[in-house]
């Protein structure tokens, strides 16, 4: 990828291939993620915040902020293994 961003001839045909290339990877990606959602929104410009408060507005616990992997499989897979 880097190299591709690289060889670009300009900035904006450099950009238009990462959109292509990200497109196409997630092209058979599950669902919108809310929570991920929510916290883009957070982030966005304009949205004065406090980052340190993301976690309990988003309803993360202290846990699953410890093992996001863990907590990401176990709503994927549920608790049962």
């Amino acid at each position: 990828m880097a190299e591709l961003i690289a060889e670009s001839s300009a900035p904006a045909v450099a950009l238009a291939q990462l959109q292509q290339l990200v497109a196409d990877r997630t092209a058979d990606a599950p669902g919108e993620d809310p929570v991920i959602r929510e916290l883009v929104m957070q982030l966005m410009p304009g949205r004065a915040g406090n980052l340190a408060a993301l976690p309990s507005h988003l309803g993360i616990s202290e846990l699953t902020q410890r093992h996001p992997r863990k907590h990401a499989y176990l709503r994927t897979h549920g608790s049962s293994g």
